[in-house]
């Protein structure tokens, strides 16, 4: 067991691209005790285990197993929010009456939220680096809600109210999503 763990730790912290140096700090231990860990010298004790666990996203069970099973760091919580702007945009696209500016931005704001979707595919087949995914689509998030932002409140007049406010309400949510996000990471890191 003690092998497993060693392997699967090492694999864990090169999949999340993370230094031992690193992962030692936000332990608060040693860099050689972390290369101890992965070696299989020594074991973490059972708190910093569950630490591990819970910074990785995994079971103590997967997390012991003979292999590892690495699910994508993408989480569904992604994936609903990418959903519910796409069905929000398409229902507005289909029912509000807008000038082609305004048909063929929304459009477009729908193919940078599919591009998003299908780049979370990509991650979870592991034909993208999870790392380098993640960076992506919370870039795509990004840019989507200043897009969105910038076009509802520059552009009310030449897409409709409809749209500007529909515009407004997806940039926000965008936004605000990744805000909330990158806020709960920081908070993770600093209790660990």
């Amino acid at each position: 067991m003690s092998n497993n763990l060693a392997s699967n730790l090492k694999k864990l912290r090169d999949l999340n691209n993370i230094k031992q140096s690193e992962l030692a700090v936000k332990f608060h231990v040693s860099r050689s005790t972390v290369s101890g860990w992965e070696t299989g010298r020594n074991t973490p004790d059972i708190e910093i285990l569950y630490g591990l666990c819970n910074f990785y996203g995994i079971s103590m069970e997967n997390l012991l197993s003979p292999k590892v099973v690495i699910t994508p760091k993408i989480k569904i919580n992604h994936l609903i929010i990418v959903w519910i702007l796409i069905v929000v945009l398409f229902i507005e696209r289909i029912t509000q009456l807008s000038s082609q500016f305004g048909l063929i931005y929304m459009d477009f704001l729908i193919l940078i939220l599919f591009s998003s979707l299908l780049l979370s595919r990509f991650v979870s087949l592991g034909k993208v680096h999870k790392f380098i995914g993640d960076k992506i689509f919370v870039g795509a998030l990004i840019v989507f809600g200043i897009l969105s932002l910038a076009c509802g409140i520059l552009q009310p007049f030449n897409i409709g109210f409809g749209f500007s406010t529909t515009n407004q309400f997806c940039g926000i949510l965008s936004l605000g999503y990744v805000l909330y996000t990158y806020v709960l990471k920081l908070i993770k890191q600093r209790k660990i």
